[in-house]
């Protein structure tokens, strides 16, 4: 049987494939009115019943491949190394994968229904709120870095960082949220920031160590070229010279 891809195609070919099998099977011929009437009508509800047996496979066959895909699509979303969240317009969370859960250190039953803002830092909050704000009108991704405080009942937890990408539903009745654990790559930032900061401290305290021997330096050396440049000759009163120049240079 061919395949069509429009429904009423589909139906069409159906049909004519179930009248196909009919006429294959043996007719007797000299049959009355009555007879006829019967014949097309048991032709008619065995076209039907061969056309429902066709739909039924191929409805069959349909969900055997949704089935499919749909735990191909879980698969990625439960077991992506990103965190997802779905968020309602007032930031509650709805949904979340196991990597949102695991980021939190919550159990997906327990984020349901919880706002996302309780797990950002007090001071972080309102640029948060602000933040969802631009996502609906824009309808483009916008991504944020935020402080994370760790499940609120834990005591002790220490902050993370996390890098949210969020974009709005197409129904712009929903927030669409990945969140991905930046906190390494902050802290080697900080390490970073933290040595540049003791360089600098120690570079100033060497140029100032070094600048009073050279302002001392520079000193002699003018004072030598003023009082006594008339007895030198050319030779030394170049070297002078030279000493003067480098150590306004190295200052």
């Amino acid at each position: 049987m061919e395949k069509a891809n429009n429904p009423i195609d589909k139906i069409a070919a159906l049909r004519r494939y179930a009248e196909d099998r009919l006429q294959e099977a043996p007719k007797s011929d000299h049959v009355s009115s009555p007879e006829r009437d019967t014949k097309r009508l048991l032709h008619e509800l065995e076209v039907h019943r061969i056309e429902l047996e066709m739909q039924n496979e191929e409805l069959h066959h349909a969900h055997e491949e949704m089935e499919k895909t749909l735990e191909r699509y879980t698969d990625l979303y439960d077991f992506a190394p990103v965190g997802y969240f779905t968020l309602d317009l007032n930031g509650v969370i709805r949904a979340a994968n196991l990597a949102g859960a695991t980021l939190l250190r919550l159990n997906r039953s327990q984020l349901l229904g919880v706002s996302f803002e309780s797990f950002i830092i007090f001071n972080a909050r309102p640029a948060f709120n602000a933040f969802l704000r631009t996502i609906i009108p824009q309808k483009e991704k916008e991504s944020l870095e935020l402080e994370l405080q760790l499940a609120p009942a834990q005591e002790g937890s220490r902050p993370l960082f996390v890098q949210i990408e969020a974009i709005a539903s197409t129904t712009g009745q929903e927030y669409r949220i990945a969140a991905i654990d930046i906190t390494k790559r902050r802290q080697a930032e900080q390490k970073l920031h933290s040595t540049i900061h003791d360089l600098r401290t120690f570079s100033y305290s060497v140029s100032h160590d070094l600048r009073t021997p050279l302002r001392t330096i520079n000193s002699y050396a003018t004072v030598v070229l003023e009082d006594f440049g008339g007895s030198l000759n050319d030779k030394v009163k170049e070297l002078v010279n030279t000493i003067v120049k480098r150590t306004v240079g190295m200052g």
